[in-house]
């Protein structure tokens, strides 16, 4: 994923996300709160096929939501999960015996 940002003199910032897809979301933050959302689909040319007007608390609402705040998916198996340079690697657990307990006062069996 690619993001691009880019003073707006007056207006506020931008931030242009290429998705995987070739899908771009454009992000307008205004200094006075308001954010516009616009979404352009690869290869559908120079208009946008959903534009969003948001203001300060719906746009933060939208953030807690798309980052896991308010609902936290339920992994089932083995999952990963990147956090910058770092990975965190989810694996589930069928032992009581493990609960409550850190790795570094676990032995292997």
């Amino acid at each position: 994923m690619h993001v691009e940002e880019v003073d707006l003199p007056g207006v506020g910032r931008k931030f242009t996300i290429q998705t995987r897809s070739g899908d771009e979301i454009v992000i307008v933050v205004h200094h006075s709160g308001r954010r516009q959302m616009l979404c352009y689909e690869s290869g559908t040319g120079d208009e946008p096929s959903a534009v969003l007007d948001l203001t300060d608390e719906e746009a933060r609402e939208l953030g807690a939501i798309l980052g896991g705040v308010l609902f936290y998916p339920e992994l089932t198996g083995a999952a990963s999960t990147r956090m910058g340079e770092q990975a965190i690697e989810w694996i589930e657990v069928h032992s009581d015996e493990l609960a409550g307990k850190e790795l570094a006062d676990l032995t292997p069996p």
